[in-house]
């Protein structure tokens, strides 16, 4: 009997279309992510890691197919009245409870395996090159160890929902907690799938790993440590933490299961014989029945069905205790995020609780689409689910009324979760002692409602067209996925995405910004076509819900009208957003972007070698226009001519974003010119000679409107303009910045490998520079040089500058009201641009200038100019850029970061120490742009920043800071997939950041301090201006002079190779002398690994590492009573050492020298 009701479960389950719609779905979505991008291209496209990581996507998404398919089957006898014959019949109730449960898992289930054929499809379609082995045991293990398990779990919670619920809104409340429980681990434990995590380099305790039902924790937190040949051959292992994971979520599953069936009912519902004789003590005289009547007419009763009908709705709603439990997960789960996110950053960083940084953390709240998925269903379909819907439509309430009540009930959900979203937010600004403002927050009525309750609209929409309620919910939450995962599905216009607004940055500069007038816009566009969707949804809707009534609603004449002009002001709307967009697709993430440059080096790339003359002096007139987000440029180059040849023609090029351009080449003759790729060619009047020099002149305007796609490089806005000039002013010949450069794309395209730069060229090519810069009157202009004079005429306010020497060709600008702060210290010129109301850490950033001079000057060469500025911009991705003379700073890390705890590591300091370095390593010794440049650009910055930080707050301070960025090295090198390249070699980011600084700090230890700079200092002297650019290689030249055999090979190690360290210490003895001293006998492990090649080769140790012993315990900066260097040469040596002091803590490698990635075993406490 058990199997023939199992049998008939499983066909009603698998004849229902919200099941065959989901395996559809999950089958294509198998399919779309088989062409998403986990990793580098040294990845096999379909690795167990890749298989793993699918696999736990699509987990979660089974939270929503196990909850449609509970409210769908599980409760068709509540729903269909048949529960009193189920339960009057033979089936037990076991019988019942296992048949139902076993029946959804094994539907559920069934939905996601059936998107493993769809990844098969899809990696069919890809070159064999990017494929692995394939193995049936790659795809059924992670379903083993991980869907499985999540769906066991999801589905006991919402069975259990329902069994003891009974009704669809508590299976809802269900599946939603599962999203929620998810989420706050996600957050807690700094889920790479949240946004930022990888820059937090806090350590994670094991309670989120354990907290996630999913255990997409433990993956994640296991697989970043993996190599590139971990994830392409090996499966994840079923051990530690994750095994852990999965007994408790599987045992909470039984437990949630052996509750259900215990204190669930299994029988008619039956009213006692003394319940209802109370019933019938309590009935109330009726009173007489008289006639009321009712003008089915006129506005006021509209009001009043309305009103009626909008009170049923919220009552159902908002009374219902599982909601009122989801909402106040809901505010927790933002107030974890906003904790953990909006007021927490990289380097222990914490930032000031600002009432604009937490509404743009709070704007985005697409979760909610879950809930309005669920409850519109609910709502749309009661008068059905209740079979009412025949009297409904027989009273004379207009259909549409109803229907309008549905969509504002949506509203009103949609304005309490704002609210609850307003009311954390003040909550943590009152805790963390800030004051809210109130009209930030209200901006969220519009910049998040607004949205969402479009998306309620088209939901709503969506269901209307079709009669089933499950499918209609599915079908919905899969269109809105598509809009809302619109641009990584590569729909790029923003007239395409269904109300989705532009990805708005908040700065105390200028608010929003950028897009301001463009959201509104957008915003009226789609409201307008909201308008349409709702109009036909209130028809669809009763046609669905009962038969239509012949003369109910008759036509009424003005709607087709009403309707016309909406439909001519939607149209009108999106084209006029289109004739002011970015329509050339110039955007570097567009399609039209990559054929562009596809185009661009197929036509112009066989003449990359066409010799042109070099620019020697550059000469601009910038005239800023804030508020109407534009800027005109005249400006004139020196050009020279340095080759051996005479050239003839001039070739200019210019970037796409400028709007339009005008030349002036003194009798020079345009002979070609191609509009699409803005490339012109000038026949001179005659030969240009080696040696000669010619002029050319040129004027552009450039439009950065509300509508253009954002770039925080080249943004013109009322208040804190930033524009990197350099990139749009016309540069001569062939540009390989041009090309595309991913060598994924340029496969596809079937584009050759890139060439890296050879460094055969390795003349300086710097300029003089001079500008004059208008802007606002009440703003001021910053930019490179030295301020020669500045002036007012009428509206417009001037700043002429002037460089002192020749700069490279580098000249940013930013403009905005700023306040100053100006000092003057041994010769040079210090002033810091700042917003009003951001002078908090002013006095840090001023000493870490001056230290940074100081340094420099003392033991590389002379600061060369007689000023140093620093300017806050907006807050835009990244932390500063350097100038020749001038850094920009992003106002939120360097300005909004509290450091008002004194006795923590301020990371405000650092960057401005780096950027002022960047004086010294790039402005001055500018390396010949070939792969492992950065090392002489940002690993000497780094190196810089660590002795300057270290002279101004000692080693133990610095020890935190080297933590940091020693772990943050190892969490964006196992996120980049990419086989890493040794310091000389590399362009990789994290290599010539964190490893590049810790590096040479590493190599100072071991050669001294003073050895180091020297070799620096000549650096500086045989490879600076007027001498030939230093390649990656000269630096190691100069480090190995003077130095023994064991130094040189430990110097070749860390810029030649990658190697990694397994270092740990142990304990022997600890025993005090007769003379009162201490003897202190150590077990090591010192196991050296060489992964240059990919896979690791353990090597001999032969060098020497840090000791460092301490008399107190882990308080923050205390110095230790020794360290000594002990020389290695085995994996586990036994050292013996003699200490005056009691030792009380030992710390292996307190410098962070060997890169070890497990560093659990690097200290020791003695008791």
């Amino acid at each position: 009997m058990l199997i023939n009701l199992l049998r008939f479960e499983l066909k009603y389950h698998f004849r229902q279309l919200t099941f065959i719609t989901a395996a559809i779905i999950f089958m294509a979505l198998g399919f779309l992510m088989s062409k998403g991008n986990f990793g580098g291209p040294e990845l096999q496209r379909n690795a167990p890691y890749v298989i793993n990581y699918i696999v736990n996507l699509l987990s979660l998404m089974s939270i929503f197919t196990a909850t449609v398919f509970c409210a769908n089957v599980v409760l068709r006898d509540e729903q269909s009245g048949m529960d009193s014959l189920v339960h009057s019949s033979g089936i037990k109730k076991w019988q019942w409870y296992l048949v139902r449960l076993s029946g959804l898992v094994i539907a559920v289930s069934l939905v996601l395996i059936m998107a493993m054929p769809g990844c098969w499809l899809g990696w069919m379609m890809v070159h064999p090159v990017q494929l692995g082995p394939s193995s049936l045991l790659h795809y059924a293990w992670p379903l083993l160890v991980f869907g499985l398990p999540d769906i066991l779990f999801c589905c006991s919670l919402v069975f259990c929902a329902a069994v003891l619920g009974k009704n669809a809104r508590s299976v809802y409340t269900a599946g939603l907690l599962l999203f929620v429980l998810y989420f706050t681990g996600s957050v807690l434990g700094n889920s790479p799938l949240m946004a930022g995590s990888v820059l937090k380099t806090e350590e994670v305790s094991i309670v989120p790993y354990l907290l996630d039902p999913f255990g997409i924790m433990s993956y994640f937190g296991e697989t970043r440590n993996w190599t590139v040949i971990r994830r392409n051959e090996d499966l994840f292992p079923l051990s530690g933490i994750f095994l852990l994971n999965r007994l408790i979520w599987i045992l909470l599953s039984l437990g949630l299961l052996l509750i259900s069936f215990r204190f669930s009912s299994f029988r008619v519902k039956t009213i006692s014989k003394e319940r209802k004789q109370e019933i019938e003590k309590k009935q109330p005289d009726l009173p007489a029945l008289r006639p009321l009547v009712v003008n089915p007419a006129g506005r006021h009763y509209k009001k009043k069905v309305f009103a009626a009908q909008l009170r049923l709705e919220t009552g159902a709603i908002f009374r219902h205790l599982p909601f009122l439990f989801l909402l106040l997960l809901w505010i927790f789960l933002f107030a974890i995020d906003l904790k953990e996110e909006a007021l927490e950053g990289p380097y222990g960083i914490r930032y000031y609780a600002t009432t604009g940084f937490l509404v743009e953390k709070l704007r985005s709240i697409h979760p909610a689409l879950f809930l309005l998925v669920f409850y519109a269903g609910e709502i749309l379909h009661r008068e059905r689910t209740v079979r009412i819907h025949g009297l409904i439509f027989s009273t004379p309430a207009p259909g549409w009324i109803l229907w309008l009540a549905k969509a504002a009930t949506l509203l009103v959900l949609v304005l309490m979760l704002v609210t609850a979203n307003i009311a954390t937010g003040i909550g943590i600004q009152l805790y963390a002692g800030a004051v809210p403002e109130i009209p930030g927050y209200l901006e969220l009525y519009y910049l998040s409602a607004w949205p969402v309750f479009l998306f309620a609209i088209l939901i709503l929409f969506v269901q209307a067209l079709i009669r089933n309620k499950f499918l209609g919910m599915m079908i919905s939450l899969l269109v809105c996925s598509v809009f809302v995962f619109s641009n990584l599905l590569g729909i790029r216009s923003m007239l395409l995405r269904y109300a989705t607004l532009p990805n708005l940055r908040y700065s105390e500069l200028n608010g929003f910004g950028h897009y301001t007038t463009a959201v509104n816009w957008y915003m009226l566009y789609w409201t307008l076509l909201a308008v349409l969707l709702a109009w036909i949804a209130a028809g669809r809707w009763q046609r669905h819900i009962a038969a239509w009534v012949p003369g109910k609603n008759g036509r009424n004449r003005s709607i087709p009208f009403t309707l016309s002009i909406c439909v001519i002001a939607f149209l009108g709307t999106g084209a006029f957003i289109y004739s002011q967009s970015d329509n050339a697709s110039s955007s570097r993430n567009s399609k039209a972007s990559d054929q562009w440059k596809h185009d661009y080096e197929i036509t112009y790339g066989k003449e990359k070698d066409t010799e042109q003359p070099v620019i020697i002096a550059v000469s601009t007139r910038v005239d800023l226009y804030p508020n109407e987000q534009r800027y005109e440029v005249r400006g004139s180059y020196r050009l020279k001519n340095i080759t051996d040849h005479q050239i003839s023609k001039i070739w200019l090029g210019v970037n796409p974003d400028v709007d339009s351009i005008s030349w002036n080449l003194p009798a020079s003759q345009l002979v070609r010119s191609d509009a699409r790729f803005k490339q012109y060619w000038f026949a001179l009047p005659g030969p240009l000679q080696p040696g000669a020099e010619t002029s050319v002149h040129f004027s552009m305007f450039v439009n950065r409107g509300s509508f253009k796609l954002f770039n925080s490089e080249h943004s013109v806005v009322e208040n804190g303009t930033y524009v990197e000039l350099e990139k749009y002013v016309p540069w001569l010949g062939y540009n390989p910045g041009l090309e595309i450069d991913d060598p994924a794309q340029r496969a596809e395209k079937k584009l050759p490998p890139q060439q890296p730069p050879t460094g055969t060229d390795s003349n300086y090519y710097f300029i003089d520079y001079e500008t004059i810069i208008s802007t606002n009157a009440d703003q001021h202009a910053v930019t490179v040089g030295k301020l020669i004079r500045n002036w007012k005429e009428g509206d417009r306010s001037y700043f002429h500058y002037l460089s002192e020497n020749k700069i490279p060709f580098m000249f940013a600008l930013s403009s905005a009201r700023y306040a100053i702060k100006m000092e003057k210290w041994n010769g040079t010129d210090y002033s810091i641009f700042y917003q009003p109301g951001q002078e908090q850490n002013l006095p840090v950033m001023m000493q870490a200038m001056k230290d940074a001079i100081t340094y420099g000057s003392q033991h590389f060469c002379n600061y060369p100019s007689s000023s140093i500025s620093l300017a806050v911009v907006p807050h835009y991705p990244g932390a500063a850029t350097a100038y020749p003379g001038v850094m920009f700073c992003a106002e939120k890390i360097n300005f909004k970061s509290d450091f008002s705890d004194t006795t923590k590591f301020n990371a405000v300091y650092t960057v401005t120490a780096h950027e002022t370095a960047h004086q010294w390593w790039a402005d001055i010794l500018s390396p010949s742009p070939v792969p492992g440049s950065a090392m002489l650009t940002e690993s000497l910055a780094k190196y810089t920043e660590y002795m300057v930080t270290e002279k101004k707050y000692g080693p133990g301070k610095l020890w935190e800071y080297l933590q940091k960025d020693h772990q943050l090295y190892f969490n964006l090198r196992n996120m980049n997939s990419e086989k890493e390249l040794p310091l000389l070699q590399s362009d990789q980011s994290f290599v010539y950041y964190q490893k590049g600084g810790l590096a040479l700090y590493a190599i100072k230890n071991e050669i001294g301090e003073a050895q180091m700079n020297a070799a620096l200092k000549r650096m500086l002297l045989q490879y600076g201006p007027d001498k030939h650019r230093p390649m990656p290689a000269d630096l190691l030249t100069e480090l190995l002079k003077n130095t023994t055999a064991s130094q040189q090979q430990y110097i070749k190690d860390r810029l030649q190779s990658v190697i990694h360290y397994d270092a740990g210490i142990r304990l022997r003895s600890c025993h005090q002398l007769p003379d009162g001293a201490w003897e202190l006998e150590l077990q090591l492990k010192v196991k050296k690994w060489d992964h240059t090649n990919g896979k690791p080769v353990q090597i001999t140790p032969d060098e020497a590492i840090e000791i460092a012993i301490s008399n107190q315990g882990s308080a923050p900066g205390i110095k230790p009573i020794a360290i000594k260097r002990i020389p290695v040469s085995s994996e586990a040596p036994v050292i013996k050492l003699i200490l005056q002091h009691k030792p009380v803590k030992v710390l292996l490698d307190p410098n962070f020298s060997l890169p070890d990635e497990n560093r659990d075993d690097n200290e020791l406490r003695i008791l």
